[in-house]
Order: structure tokens, then C-alpha cells, then sequence
């Protein structure tokens, strides 16, 4: 394949990437949120959602100190308690009424702009543009872990 098709791909994937998370940004802090913070409230936002601080931090990939951080912002806010879950040593985060009036003020709003975003595309190219995804992701994280075995 051609090498400047491909750096080209890069580039602009890069582009679109670091354009959607300035939105997301920017939106998080028109509400005073940082974007970990906002990603955190979108997490607890979900229906049924029960995630311990690990599971946070885990689906989220970032570190422990600063989801704990986050939490506990969130719970002097009275957004977020803090439930035994079946394992007592790790709590259950959940929100509560006010942290699901907080959501719907600010977590409802931005995903009903995607649902909008997603109405502008048909059934086959959501699945296309799904599946080139995570083909893509499989194989750079692949690459890069390869990368990373070599030079340890």
C-alpha cells in the first residue's frame, strides 16, 4: 500500500480523534467538569450502573488516584454514595437523586447530540463505520504491543 495513503490515514484519524475529544471537552467544561470527570459521570450515568472504583478505572484506563479523586469530589457533592457491593472490600459507586438530576442535566443532553449525529448516517454505514473501528484498534493495539515487547 501506498506510504503516503497510509501516513495520510494517520494523520487525519489523529485529526477527527483529537477534534471529538476538544468537543467533548469543551462541552464538560461548560458545566465546570474536567473531561475525567465528565467521562466518570457518564459511566455512573448508565441505566442499572454499578461499577466499584477498579471497574471505573478499568473501563475508563486511567489510574486509581485520580478516579478516586473524581469519586470523591463527586460524593462531597452529594452526587455519588458509596454501597457495599458483594466483594465488602471494594464499594459500590452509585449516583444518587441528585447525582441522576445532575446527569440528566448534563450527561442526557450530549448523548442525545450523538443519537442526533447517528440519524445523518444509514443502518450499513453505522455498521461499517463500527467495524472499521475496532479492526483498526485491534490491529494498532496489537502493533503496538508487539512494539512494546521488543524493546523491553
Amino acid at each position: 500500500m501506498d506510504r503516503r495513503l497510509q501516513k495520510m490515514a494517520t494523520e487525519r484519524l489523529r485529526e477527527v480523534w483529537r477534534k471529538s475529544e476538544v468537543a467533548y471537552t469543551l462541552y464538560a467544561k461548560s458545566f465546570g467538569l474536567s473531561i475525567v470527570s465528565f467521562w466518570v459521570l457518564e459511566c455512573l450515568a448508565e441505566p442499572g450502573a454499578e461499577y466499584t472504583q477498579k471497574a471505573i478505572c478499568d473501563k475508563l484506563l486511567l489510574p486509581k488516584q485520580l478516579i478516586n479523586s473524581v469519586i470523591k469530589s463527586f460524593w462531597e457533592q452529594g452526587l455519588v454514595e458509596m454501597t457495599e457491593g458483594a466483594d465488602r472490600r471494594n464499594k459500590v459507586v452509585v449516583l444518587t437523586s441528585v447525582g441522576r438530576q445532575y446527569c440528566k442535566k448534563v450527561i442526557t443532553p450530549i448523548q442525545d447530540a450523538d443519537f442526533i449525529v447517528w440519524e445523518g448516517f444509514t443502518e450499513d454505514e453505522i455498521r461499517t463505520f463500527i467495524q472499521l473501528s475496532e479492526k483498526h484498534e485491534a490491529a494498532f493495539g496489537s502493533v503496538v504491543k508487539e512494539i512494546i515487547n521488543r524493546s523491553n
